[in-house]
């Protein structure tokens, strides 16, 4: 990996995928494997506060809270 901003900790519970746009990432889950088209960070956190139906309760109460 090169240089850069390090990844947001959200990144942890899901998987990367690169798309056709430069710089620009979509997202699966690893808790419900739902794929995210736009893995914005505000995203992914709303995804595991108020979606994902498999996401352990220490990770809901992580992200409910921002």
């Amino acid at each position: 990996k090169g240089g850069g901003r390090p990844l947001n900790e959200i990144w942890k519970h899901f998987e990367r995928f690169p798309t056709e746009t430069p710089g620009k990432f979509r997202a699966c889950c690893n808790f419900c494997l739902l794929e995210l088209k736009c893995a914005e960070i505000v995203a992914l956190e709303e995804h595991l506060a108020n979606h994902c139906p498999n996401a352990p309760g220490l990770i809901l109460r992580e992200y409910m809270q921002k």
